[in-house]
């Protein structure tokens, strides 16, 4: 279905219906925009052919089976709305970004789509919203929902189930592995072990009927998006849905490196992956397998403590987005990432390397466009050298208190169109017209900078940094 879809916006995309807004890094558009007059012709035709309206309940509910309520209305009000007509019971998608009463909910008997979105005063799902049996798609993003109900595994024809940002810290009801059709899970909190003495059990037996079989997270085996916490789920099955394409797994604590072996050993089996997300926030070292099987993976974020990397051959051959963050690298990363062939986004993030030197070297980098470093602190020489980088369009350096200068070797990177630099005063200043570093960008269209004082903790942790540039404003700066 999600290839169909597709295939739709393709279309609409060559007949200049829809503009490209923004586009992947594996050249996929990621969002669109549409003309400001194509959209009031759209909105018109829309009501007009009853398909869908944005408006008040009184005008939506009566009418639209796709609606989207933005005015916060009164429980009465809306309940008048809903009774001038049966065609409201006939609504096949709502879109809530405002405070709804809980009973009305279950006067959508036939809706498909819920998307409550960011909407205020969630903290509980309506227990009418279990009654919705045709949902396919719900979305609880967002909210300030903390617990998801048992009865969740009766809306057995979801497929997609949004629960990022919400404030659910609690294990997920192991009644969400009863959703077959689940295709896309997204929440970052964990799924429990089907244990025996379970709740469900426990039901099946006052009841006279035979206890359920255990049941593991690879039996949704339709699977595409899964995000969720580290658990036994990941021994459990992960290494089943062979349909994943976009996984995330969050860690603390060390429980990353408590996984890490069967990880590794489910990753290599899950060949149509195509964005993957390792994010570990405690001491524990994070899985970082061989990728090579992995043809269709293109965006790879690493956030986590991984020793050393593996050798360029072992990374995805697609890749085209890489992030390492919170890595602390020993040994300089870019002599096995600038053979990435198709990279074309790098960002290096919160410490990923602990040493002083960094060195890009000729035709290294042959597609990077985007390169953004941020937040490491040892790093004090950067050494970019002439035919390094050459397909570089954008270029961000953010907090790297010990750099010295501006690297000789971005002068000859004539492709360059924008800098942004958010850096100590004494560092802006050699790049300000005039100023000792001007000259290797004086050709880049757009330069941007901001001002960031060194942390007192920055300059504990590294004394040297105060007196560096004492002897750089001087001029000692190696060239």
């Amino acid at each position: 279905m999600e290839d169909v879809a597709g295939e739709c916006l393709e279309e609409l995309m060559q007949r200049n219906l829809i503009q490209v807004a923004k586009w992947k890094s594996n050249g996929v558009p990621e969002s669109f925009i549409i003309h400001d007059l194509l959209l009031n012709l759209a909105i018109s035709e829309a009501k007009e052919g009853k398909f869908l309206n944005v408006s008040t309940p009184q005008m939506s509910l009566n009418r639209y089976r796709r609606v989207a309520l933005r005015d916060k209305c009164s429980e009465d009000y809306m309940t008048e709305a809903s009774h001038h007509s049966s065609s409201s019971s006939s609504s096949k998608s709502l879109l809530c970004y405002t405070e709804m009463p809980p009973s009305l909910y279950g006067q959508f008997k036939l809706l498909n789509v819920l998307d409550l979105e960011d909407a205020p005063g969630i903290k509980n799902l309506p227990k009418e919203i279990g009654k919705l049996f045709l949902l396919k798609y719900l979305s609880l993003r967002g909210t300030r929902l903390k617990t998801l109900p048992p009865w969740v595994g009766n809306l057995y024809n979801l497929q997609t189930l949004n629960l990022f940002g919400t404030r659910i810290d609690d294990d997920l009801p192991i009644e969400i592995l009863k959703l077959d059709k689940l295709r896309h899970l997204l929440c970052l909190s964990r799924i429990p072990k089907w244990r025996s003495d379970d709740s469900i059990t426990k039901r099946a037996i006052r009841i006279c009927r035979p206890s359920p079989p255990p049941r593991h997270l690879g039996d949704i085996s339709h699977l595409q998006t899964l995000w969720l916490r580290t658990g036994d789920w990941i021994e459990d099955g992960l290494e089943k849905l062979i349909d994943l394409r976009n996984l995330r797994i969050d860690g603390k604590e060390g429980h990353m490196e408590k996984f890490k072996e069967k990880l590794s050993q489910a990753l290599v089996k899950l060949e149509r992956l195509e964005v993957l997300f390792l994010i570990e926030l405690g001491e524990g070292e994070i899985a970082f397998p061989s990728f090579s099987n992995n043809k269709y993976l293109y965006d790879l974020y690493i956030c986590g403590h991984i020793g050393k990397l593996p050798d360029s051959h072992n990374f995805p051959p697609s890749l085209t987005r890489l992030r390492l963050a919170s890595t602390r690298l020993e040994e300089d990363m870019i002599p096995i990432l600038e053979k990435l062939p198709k990279l074309r986004e790098l960002t290096l993030d919160k410490q990923p390397y602990d040493g002083v030197v960094m060195k890009c070297s000729a035709r290294g980098f042959p597609k990077l466009e985007n390169l953004t470093l941020h937040d490491f602190h040892s790093l004090m020489d950067w050494v970019v050298e002439e035919e390094a980088m050459l397909n570089l369009r954008k270029l961000e350096i953010n907090e790297l208190y010990g750099l010295k200068s501006i690297p000789n070797g971005l002068s000859h990177i004539t492709t360059l169109q924008e800098l942004t630099l958010v850096m100590p005063k004494q560092f802006l200043e050699r790049v300000k017209e005039g100023g000792k570093d001007w000259e290797k960008i004086k050709h880049v269209p757009s330069i941007r900078t901001r001002e960031e004082e060194i942390p007192e903790e920055i300059l504990q942790q590294f004394p040297q940094y105060g007196r560096q540039w004492v002897d750089v404003y001087k001029g000692d700066n190696p060239s």
